[in-house]
């Protein structure tokens, strides 16, 4: 019994370093900010306080226009757990969840096609650490897709039980995320089935995968048909734009995000092109011409091409983003990288590809704590006179000294999009509970309006908001928003683009915290009563209420006069 899962060992060891490695070090859990402690977290907390009867709860956000429709994933099955799990626990559950089910699930597939059972570990690993896995808007599509491929090139045909888990992974699915990823793995069952006769089950995926994912997407179609929805705002880059997008972001190293944590994955993935064109394997060579073919699909589908076809015909299709199909890749690159092994006779070539995938998904598993035990060091951001010291150290070979520098108190810069590009951290950090009790009980059921700081880090305090970050709003809304950082926008034609030409965040956007030209009339009219900043404002329309410094933050609370 041992040996039947002995193999397993390793693989369950580097996913558990993502949670073991800040455990030790910081004795909490570290999570990515990005699209996910920004989102997640908190509208599932709304979503637990509804199943819990408080149906306003949803006017928490946007001075009380947000719809409980819009959030998109209220009606999935796995949002039970809220009724006995608090925010923070359902967020890691649901984060470990998915990536043991992505581990089980390639593994389940693989060892059906490949009688290596290594191999087939080092696939599931790789598959766990490069699909994009983020806790608000993907839900179970994504980490189940090898398993939904394992019943689609199935010998035998499904029993009702299967179709049943099928249907259940379809109510578990976000439409918006993942279907079109899904609807891939009809061509690629077909392609992979030597039994070409199985194109009944393929239907029967297709129907069940369809009906379950438009039930849960109903919230969807009611924003669609009942508002004005701020995504027909969306503008997509043109297709010479993006195909150069595209080519510079599938080269090793400098895709998004540019860290030095996602080179091993792109110089192995850039590895098993090479090898897939040149050894003598149908599989490989079937696997590589659909990665390539999904390429130029997804090229084409999100340029501005499909605006212009969607301009006058099903004009709601024009926020939607086509190219995400191109998240059926972690699963096509892991299959490619069994063969490729069983293929190539040279044992050095093993070894260096085998390496290097050991490293790529230990890197992703690390990425995330190992960025804040970075900045942990580093302390701050940083100002431009900090990075020119630290190049003059690097050169001068003193790479010690470089935690000795007494680095600036004040960020790089104020960042136009400060709030994507924060530091991962743990979730209580994040939130700042202590510090918006105080804070909640002074404002007492007003609203607020954050400038520097995450307003969705409010909105989790149980403070009221007129701003945050959400996929789905009324366009009403974000044009009367519009006219608080009306100023802040002419003068910064990346933030107008990022505000105008998107708007999923909406936030008190600024160019120099010395020199607001933030609206706070308009912002009063709006609903706010308070502000929050993360820096001592000047200006007589605002009157200091609460603040609060320590050696790492601060936080100030002033009333609207």
């Amino acid at each position: 019994m041992k040996s039947n899962y002995s193999h397993h060992f390793f693989g369950i060891l580097i996913l558990l370093l993502h949670y073991l490695f800040p455990l030790i070090f910081f004795g909490n859990f570290i999570a990515e900010i990005h699209d996910n402690l920004q989102t997640g977290p908190v509208l599932n907390n709304i979503i637990s306080k509804i199943y819990k009867g408080s149906f306003d709860s949803v006017n928490i956000f946007l001075s009380g226009e947000f719809k409980w429709y819009f959030l998109d994933r209220i009606f999935f099955p796995i949002n039970l757990f809220n009724l006995i799990l608090d925010a923070k626990s359902f967020y890691f559950f649901e984060e470990f969840l998915k990536k043991i089910l992505a581990y089980w699930s390639f593994y389940i597939f693989a060892k059906k096609f490949f009688n290596n059972r290594s191999y087939c570990v080092l696939g599931a690993l790789i598959f766990v650490s490069t699909v994009y896995m983020v806790s608000a808007p993907v839900a179970y599509g994504l980490p189940l897709m090898p398993y939904l491929l394992h019943l689609l090139t199935s010998k035998k045909n499904l029993k009702i039980k299967h179709y049943f888990v099928i249907f259940l992974i379809g109510l578990n699915t976000s439409i918006v995320h993942e279907y079109l990823a899904l609807m891939l793995l009809i061509p690629l069952g077909y392609l992979l089935n030597d039994k070409k006769n199985k194109i009944n089950i393929l239907f029967k995926y297709f129907v069940i995968i369809s009906i379950s994912s438009l039930i849960v997407a109903t919230p969807i179609f009611m924003s669609v048909l009942l508002e004005d929805l701020h995504r027909e705002d969306f503008i997509k880059l043109s297709f010479v734009s993006y195909f150069f997008k595209s080519i510079r972001s599938a080269l090793p190293g400098i895709s998004w995000p540019a860290t030095i944590f996602h080179v091993p994955k792109e110089f192995l993935y850039s590895i098993l092109i090479f090898f897939g064109l040149f050894l003598k394997n149908k599989k490989a060579l079937t696997i590589i011409f659909f990665i390539f073919f999904i390429f130029l699909i997804k090229t084409i589908l999100g340029s501005n091409l499909t605006d212009m076809f969607f301009q006058n015909i099903f004009s709601f299709l024009k926020g939607f983003n086509f190219a995400r199909i191109e998240k059926i890749y972690p699963l096509l690159f892991s299959i490619l990288l069994i063969l490729i092994l069983l293929s190539l006779k040279s044992i050095y070539w093993k070894k260096i590809i085998i390496t290097l995938a050991i490293i790529s998904s230990i890197s992703f598993q690390l990425m995330i704590p190992a960025s804040e035990f970075g900045r942990l060091f580093l302390k701050n951001n940083l100002i431009e006179e900090d990075f020119l010291a630290i190049k003059k150290l690097i050169k001068e070979r003193k790479f010690y000294n470089i935690f000795k520098i007494n680095l600036n108190k004040q960020s790089f810069n104020n960042n136009d999009l400060a709030f994507r590009f924060e530091s991962e951290q743990s979730f209580d950090n994040y939130y700042k509970f202590s510090q918006y009790e105080k804070i909640r009980k002074l404002v007492n059921g007003g609203r607020t309006m954050s400038v520097g700081l995450d307003p969705m880090i409010a909105a989790m305090n149980d403070i009221k908001v007129i701003d945050g970050y959400h996929n789905m709003y009324p366009m009403n809304y974000k044009k009367r928003f519009r006219k608080i950082i009306e100023r802040e926008l002419e003068n910064n034609i990346k933030l107008k683009n990022y505000y105008d030409n998107w708007g999923n965040r909406v936030y008190a956007f600024y160019n120099d915290q010395n020199n607001l030209m933030l609206n706070f009339q308009h912002a009063k009219k709006l609903g706010a009563d308070y502000v929050i900043s993360k820096f001592p404002i000047k200006n007589s329309e605002l009157k200091i209420v609460y603040y609060k410094r320590n050696n790492s933050s601060q936080i100030f609370l002033y009333r609207i006069l």
